[in-house]
């Protein structure tokens, strides 16, 4: 996957690294440009063990729709949501679904 994320991305992201996985996605984190700020990429899970997260995508909720919605959000800072800075339509690399690349939040602050 990492190898189909950077051809996805492009070289302005490097250093993709498997980092944590919910119950309908796994995250990547990755460097991004001259200062190497710390990103995450998220991308849809191929195979659902999660009740929760089937029910969930059969009614639409994935990383597509998710990118769609921010893009319409003025400041989603304001919003107390984490912004996204990229996308990646992973079908066109052969994987089915989507990669967003959003702010990397540590968790230890």
């Amino acid at each position: 996957m990492k190898e189909i994320l950077q051809k996805a991305l492009g070289p302005k992201y490097h250093n993709i690294q498997e980092y944590s996985e919910g119950k309908a996605r796994k995250v990547f984190l990755t460097e991004w440009g001259p200062g190497e700020q710390k990103r995450v990429i998220k991308v849809d899970k191929t195979e659902l063990e999660s009740p929760t997260a089937l029910r969930n995508l059969q009614k639409g909720h994935n990383t597509e729709k998710e990118i769609d919605l921010l893009a319409q959000i003025q400041n989603p800072s304001e919003h107390n949501l984490v912004p996204f800075y990229d996308f990646a339509d992973l079908s066109k690399f052969g994987c089915a679904g989507f990669a967003s690349v959003e702010e990397f939040m540590n968790p230890n602050l």
